[in-house]
């Protein structure tokens, strides 16, 4: 029953020692992040798009009504509450890739990401949605990447690389 060893022992596995991180190019993570958030967004308003397009299409609507529903500029309507949650999604994961590749500069990359995001964005939508939806997305855009930035430091904390 017991073949002689100590059944306290620690184990014998060798587990990576972590390696801490460095200070990341700052240039490649902004690069990367705005395009996965911009090409990711796109990307999530073209797939809900054609999927309310195919919804409305298979309901018997006419052609002219899908384009009239695409159309719709309401913020508030249901198709662009799911592009704009999945493009806030994509915008986590674009702040905490950034994050990765930034490592210490996280916080100096993550600002640069949000200031040219929300310059684009207000700009940009400025005559697409009231000033409102447009604060309100702008504010909920800074708002993730600083989630995904909070999220990276607090695994950073954990492994016992910061403060």
């Amino acid at each position: 029953m017991n073949d002689g060893k100590n059944p306290y022992h620690a184990p014998g596995s060798r587990l990576p020692v972590p390696t801490p991180p460095v200070e990341g190019p700052v240039w490649r993570a902004v690069l990367v992040g705005l395009l996965l958030d911009v090409g990711g967004s796109v990307l999530i308003v073209a797939l809900t798009s054609a999927a309310y397009a195919a919804l409305l299409f298979s309901g018997n609507a006419s052609e002219d009504d899908v384009f009239r529903a695409l159309g719709n500029e309401d913020p508030m309507a249901t198709h662009n509450l799911i592009a704009s949650a999945g493009a806030l999604a994509m915008s986590y994961v674009a702040g905490r890739i950034a994050c990765r590749i930034a490592g210490l500069n996280a916080a100096r990359a993550v600002t640069i990401i949000v200031v040219i995001l929300s310059v684009l964005g207000l700009l940009l939508g400025a005559d697409a949605y009231p000033w409102w939806a447009n604060g309100l997305l702008t504010l909920a855009g800074a708002g993730v990447y600083y989630m995904a930035y909070r999220d990276f430091r607090s695994s950073l904390r954990k492994a016992g690389f910061v403060p």
